[in-house]
C-alpha cells in the first residue's frame, strides 16, 4: 500500500479544530492512534516517515535505546522541530507495528508471517526481549499470522541471512532452519 504524504502520526489540533500537519515527510500506512504532544524524540524510518516518541518509553523496553540515550550527544545530531532525530534502517510499516506493541494503543497486526519475522528481527536488533516474547505469544495464540508450508522455511531463511549479515557472519544453507529470531 503506497504511503500518503503529509498525514500526521501524532495529530495536533490546529485552527478551527482541524488536524495540523506535524512536519512529517510521509505518514505510516496505519497511523498509531496516539497523541504525543510531549514527545522528546523523532525516529525516522528508512522510507522517511517520522514518528514522535518518548525516549523514556523506548529506554524502558530496549537496553539498546537506553544505552544510546545515555550518550551525551546522539549520533547524527540532527533535529526536527527542535527534537533530536534518530534514523533507523527499518521501514515505516514495521516501525509502526513495533511502536503499536510498545504504546498503549491497538496493535497494528502484520499481514504475513514474513512481516512477523521481520518484526521479531527488529526486536532482536533493538534488544526488546519482552516485546519479542509478546509477539511469539500472539503467534502461538493465532493473533498474528503463522507460517504455512514452505513459507515458514523460506521466511526463516531470509531473516536468518539478514541477521547473519548484520552480525558479520557468513550464512550457509543450513542456517535457514533456525528459529531463534
Amino acid at each position: 500500500m503506497p504511503l500518503q504524504p503529509e498525514l500526521a502520526l501524532s495529530p495536533e489540533l490546529g485552527k478551527e479544530g482541524s488536524l495540523a500537519q506535524l512536519n512529517l515527510i510521509k505518514s505510516p500506512p496505519e497511523p498509531l492512534d496516539i497523541f504525543v504532544p510531549d514527545a522528546n524524540l523523532i525516529i525516522r524510518s528508512s522510507d522517511l516517515v517520522n514518528f514522535r516518541v518518548h525516549k523514556s518509553i523506548l529506554a524502558m523496553v530496549s537496553p539498546f535505546f537506553r544505552d544510546l540515550f545515555s550518550l551525551h550527544q546522539l549520533p547524527d545530531s540532527e533535529f526536527v522541530d527542535g527534537l533530536p532525530l534518530i534514523k533507523l534502517s527499518e521501514h515505516a510499516e514495521l516501525l509502526n507495528t513495533l511502536l503499536s506493541l510498545i504504546y498503549p494503543v491497538c496493535v497494528a497486526i502484520p499481514d504475513s508471517y514474513e512481516k512477523v519475522l521481520n518484526l521479531l528481527a527488529a526486536c532482536q536488533k533493538y534488544d526488546m526481549v519482552q516485546v519479542q516474547s509478546s509477539i511469539r505469544t500472539e503467534v502461538s495464540r493465532g493473533c498474528f499470522p503463522a507460517p504455512v508450508g514452505t513459507e515458514a522455511f523460506h521466511a526463516c531463511h531470509r531473516i536468518q541471512q539478514r541477521i547473519d549479515a548484520r552480525n558479520g557472519k557468513c550464512s550457509s544453507s543450513d542456517v535457514g532452519t533456525s528459529h531463534d529470531v
